[in-house]
């Protein structure tokens, strides 16, 4: 039988946190508000290709960061986000609601048995009726057995 470390040579890490989301919902620019940056401008038709590492200093503490792409065709990228990570960002956009990609997020989630914070991003927020796609939201991750409280 192995022996199980006590935690005598283990250290401490910041945790990781993965946004993640379908293609087009405004990770990048969720992260671009939180690290200050501007990489969503500078990404090929506005669209995330790889993952990438932010180490964030909040309240004198680290917080790593992941930023993954939403596009179908990164399903591996995700995959090792979500392998990488301790918490998911999971970002909807309010029109939009629950995508392909965001039930695939959410079945990685329940696999690797992960907290999640569930972001509504109302891109042109004069454009939407607020209360009516926030309802049909939380009606969509119901039906995926994602429980929002609020």
């Amino acid at each position: 039988m192995a022996e199980v470390d006590k935690g005598s040579s283990l250290s401490e890490r910041p945790p990781v946190v993965s946004i993640m989301g379908h293609v087009d919902h405004g990770k990048t620019t969720l992260l671009d508000t939180i690290r200050h940056t501007h990489f969503q401008e500078k990404e090929v038709g506005g669209i995330t290709q790889k993952i990438t590492v932010s180490p964030i200093d909040f309240s004198g503490q680290k917080i790593i960061f992941l930023d993954t792409p939403g596009h179908r065709d990164f399903i591996k990228l995700r995959q090792r986000g979500v392998a990488l990570t301790d918490m998911v960002v999971l970002v909807i956009n309010a029109s939009d609601g629950v995508m392909p990609q965001t039930v695939e997020i959410i079945n990685h989630l329940r696999e690797n048995k992960l907290p999640v914070i569930v972001f509504i991003n109302h891109k042109k927020p004069t454009e939407t009726d607020n209360e009516t796609h926030l309802n049909k939201i939380k009606t969509q991750l119901q039906e995926k057995q994602l429980t929002p409280l609020e």
